[in-house]
């Protein structure tokens, strides 16, 4: 059975690999542009890229995963009648100005994750 402490001790122990993991996923520009609609890219060619990060580190994990013509993808892991969803977005709305740091180049400071998208779903 796993516990609040195995848990706790599981992300200690791993959370290097889930800072650089973030960094990856930032340092990916996914603006959505519909306007620039492609088929299997409906939200543009940047959401698409960050469609294809998000199933290539599913399948670098052990998942399976699932493309829907580029609208969304789905991570999935074992044969289960039941399921537990996440529901998440990949897309960030433009950068604006003003950033003390480049958004898309993430730095860690301070403890903290700075970067486009680390705060939202990313």
């Amino acid at each position: 059975m796993v516990t609040e402490q195995f848990i706790e001790e599981w992300i200690a122990s791993h959370k290097e690999e889930m800072i650089e993991e973030l960094k990856l996923w930032i340092s990916q520009p996914s603006v959505s542009r519909a306007d620039l609609y492609e088929k299997d890219a409906p939200f543009g060619p940047d959401c698409r890229k960050m469609l294809n990060l998000f199933l290539e580190r599913g399948k670098h994990y052990g998942f399976e995963t699932e493309d829907h013509e580029g609208y969304c993808g789905a991570i999935t892991y074992g044969n289960c009648k039941e399921e537990i969803g996440f529901i998440a977005h990949l897309d960030v709305v433009p950068e604006g100005n003003h950033w003390i740091y480049a958004p898309y180049e993430p730095v860690v400071k301070d403890g903290y994750v700075i970067g486009r998208g680390c705060g939202d779903n990313k």
